[in-house]
């Protein structure tokens, strides 16, 4: 009988079962409906023309400027209630 097989000694690092680590899945944010609008395919041909770098920034041109409209009408309307 050899020392590595008696049941006194330890088995080698390389044998012993490790269950790997629980990792956290890792959630990313995104759009469950991305793909899916009236304009998807028209935003693919021109993101494949113009490239992802450019259509990016122009794509971040355009959100800076709707942000900056202010509709007219709203904030001035008036919600009555009647009681019977």
């Amino acid at each position: 009988m050899s020392s590595s097989s008696s049941p006194s000694s330890s088995p080698s690092p390389s044998l012993i079962a490790v269950p790997p680590r629980h990792r956290p899945q890792i959630v990313m944010m995104g759009n469950v409906n991305e793909g899916k609008g009236v304009f998807a395919p028209l935003v693919v041909i021109v993101r494949d023309i113009v490239g992802k770098k450019q259509f990016n920034q122009l794509r971040g041109k355009a959100i800076a400027l709707h942000s900056q409209v202010k509709p007219e009408g709203l904030g001035t309307f008036t919600i009555c209630f009647f009681s019977a």
